[in-house]
């Protein structure tokens, strides 16, 4: 995956594909991304609204990249709370952190149910 440390809004702007919303939840094509053990590669960042993208992959972790605006870069997703610590392992062995990504958590099934 790319090295993050430098990169602008602008440049992933340029490789990022824009999320498919439907009903205000992002719909995942399976053209977009490979899935292996649990976890869904993207071939190209994801841009979606971060609170759009926080309901619709709720209890589920993302490899990601944030800079704190309405949007966020999605590179890799957990498919559900069972693979979180897999991604969490993934993101700490292969030093994602230290190459600028971010570690994106979902709301959780008890924080939506607390809102309704």
């Amino acid at each position: 995956m790319l090295d993050l440390t430098n990169v602008t809004v602008e440049e992933l702007n340029t490789i990022s594909i824009d999320a498919a919303i439907k009903n205000g939840y992002v719909i995942l094509d399976p053209s977009t991304y490979i899935e292996k053990d649990g976890i869904r590669y993207f071939h190209k960042p994801l841009k979606v609204e971060y609170d759009t993208w926080a309901f619709s992959t709720l209890d589920c972790i993302s490899l990601a990249k944030y800079f704190y605006q309405k949007d966020i870069y999605i590179f890799a997703m957990s498919i559900n709370k069972d693979f979180n610590e897999k991604l969490g392992e993934i993101y700490i062995h292969n030093g994602y952190k230290d190459r600028g990504y971010d570690f994106f958590n979902s709301f959780t099934s008890s924080e939506v149910d607390a809102i309704d």
